[in-house]
């Protein structure tokens, strides 16, 4: 089969969305998930090289192909539970910034500014009026049936970090606006957000958190002028670095690529206009290598591939720039611990769970 045929073959099943090969989530949130999955019984277990992330943003295709071999619970109560599971320290820099601002109003400002560098799937915004700060989040692309949990967790981390701030006072008045009904009852058996309301807004896509003034007017604790200036200047250089590292630019140019075909070496250094041996170095400054880079994006979409297709294997390895159907199994079992073939057993029978989102009513 040439690849051509590969191609129409592939194409008689649902594309990989863009979006999905751009780096937003980070590492720790990974493995966050693991953890959380690991406490419930519901969920599955991973493989230990499934779990081997690099620190720093990995792309949505990473973290949907790991959700789905967990078996990760897709309704929003789920998402809640998990990041009010995640503590403030989890979000490195930006959190350290957050609990050591003067208040709560300016650990919201710090949150909408840095969180990209820890959660670039969801667009933030902070505004205060007539005394009341709100903070707007919208998920920047759809993330099939896990959009609604991964909306919910992110909300939850937030309103997690309003009651570590505020401690053991209550956070009556804090409301919740999200695109389902939820039940008070079924997040709080633990009392975990005391005096939270939430609140369903029809028809919208985005969720809100409404600060009001007693909250947000509450001074910090953990306030220190010295660590906040030290913590915002950690999360501007890690900014700047995510966004002009030469890996970032090395896999933005290989995802353009056709993937049956992978540039070589010489080819990516000429096209960012510099040399090989400079291109290596970089790399290697940076604690990665072309082949791993390589590596990253073939192992992605692989088990994009396995889970969402039905095309044979050896198909799927000549579209991944294979020669043949045991180099491809080699290489799958060295990234992920099993054979392809194991990999795809894992959902056989599990049942179909795409476009199965629902509202909460």
């Amino acid at each position: 089969m040439n690849v051509t045929q590969v191609k129409d073959r592939l194409s008689q099943h649902q594309e990989l969305p863009s979006h999905w090969l751009t780096p937003v989530l980070h590492s720790v949130y990974l493995h966050a998930m693991i953890n959380f999955a690991e406490s419930r019984a519901d969920c599955g277990i991973v493989s230990q090289r499934s779990t081997d992330f690099r620190p720093g943003l990995h792309t949505y295709l990473q973290t949907y192909n790991l959700l789905k071999e967990l078996r990760f619970p897709t309704d929003p109560v789920a998402g809640f539970e998990f990041g009010l599971s995640v503590p403030p320290a989890a979000h490195g820099a930006m959190g350290q910034a957050a609990v050591t601002s003067s208040n709560v109003a300016g650990a919201f400002a710090t949150i909408a500014q840095y969180t990209p560098m820890r959660n670039n799937a969801v667009q933030y915004d902070w505004f205060e009026q007539a005394e009341v700060g709100t903070l707007t989040i919208e998920p920047l692309f759809d993330m099939d049936e896990y959009s609604d949990m991964i909306l919910a967790a992110t909300i939850a981390t937030f309103v997690q970090m309003v009651v570590f701030l505020v401690g053991s006072r209550s956070v009556s008045g804090l409301t919740v606006k999200t695109r389902w009904q939820i039940q008070h009852q079924s997040l709080s058996r633990k009392d975990l957000i005391p005096g939270v309301e939430f609140r369903y807004v029809r028809g919208g896509q985005s969720a809100a958190i409404v600060v009001p003034a007693q909250v947000l007017s509450h001074r910090n604790a953990t306030r220190d002028a010295v660590q906040y200036r030290q913590a915002c200047e950690s999360c501007r250089s890690e900014l700047a670095a995510l966004q002009g590292s030469c890996a970032a630019e090395v896999t933005s140019y290989l995802q353009s690529m056709e993937c049956s075909q992978w540039p070589l070496l010489n080819s990516v250094a000429n096209h960012l206009a510099m040399s090989r041996r400079t291109l290596i170095r970089r790399l290697e400054a940076e604690g990665t290598s072309y082949q791993a880079l390589t590596d990253e994006i073939k192992g992605k979409l692989a088990c994009w591939r396995l889970e969402n297709t039905h095309v044979p294997i050896g198909d799927l390895a000549f579209s991944l720039g294979f020669a043949d159907e045991s180099n491809f199994s080699r290489s799958f079992r060295r990234w992920r611990g099993m054979t392809p073939s194991q990999y795809r057993g894992l959902f056989t029978g599990q049942g179909q769970v795409r476009g199965g989102m629902q509202e909460l009513s």
